[in-house]
């Protein structure tokens, strides 16, 4: 039987029989826990009388339960975790791949709400001219 408040092993301290019932094989059964001593008794139907359990040998050094250190994880655990992560991130990609051919086909259908471009028309090319220098206009004689 598990202590209510911490959850360790709580050890049988008492045996009681109860008269008061018209059917035997009533008890009352006092419990004491080993980790912080919490006391309860609780009314059980046995069959066959029990007798309390003998103390444990050395009860005063009995210290607080401590959890062990988990085993460090196996190959196959370490396989497994490889995997499971490689197959997230195969999932991520698809994902990503998915929004990426989304987003192009709405970008196709959006340009094709357009009407198709025209190249525009060329200019016709521009005729060579002939640049003539002039010769510099002389002033005019003067006539005094």
């Amino acid at each position: 039987m598990r202590c209510i408040s911490c959850g360790e092993v709580m050890r049988l301290v008492q045996t009681v029989s109860d008269q008061s019932m018209m059917v035997s094989g009533y008890e009352h059964r006092t419990y004491e826990c080993l980790a912080c001593h919490e006391v309860e008794r609780r009314l059980t139907f046995t069959t066959a009388p029990s007798e309390p359990e003998p103390p444990p040998a050395v009860a005063a050094s009995v210290q607080p339960a401590v959890p062990p250190e988990p085993p460090p994880p196996s190959a196959w655990a370490l396989a497994q975790e490889k995997v499971q992560a490689r197959q997230a991130d195969l999932r991520s990609r698809a994902e990503l791949a998915r929004q990426r051919a989304a987003a192009e086909q709405f970008h196709r259908a959006w340009d094709a709400l357009l009407p198709p471009r025209t190249a525009k028309p060329a200019r016709p090319a521009a005729k060579p001219t002939l640049r003539l220098r002039r010769a510099p206009i002389a002033p005019p004689p003067d006539e005094t």
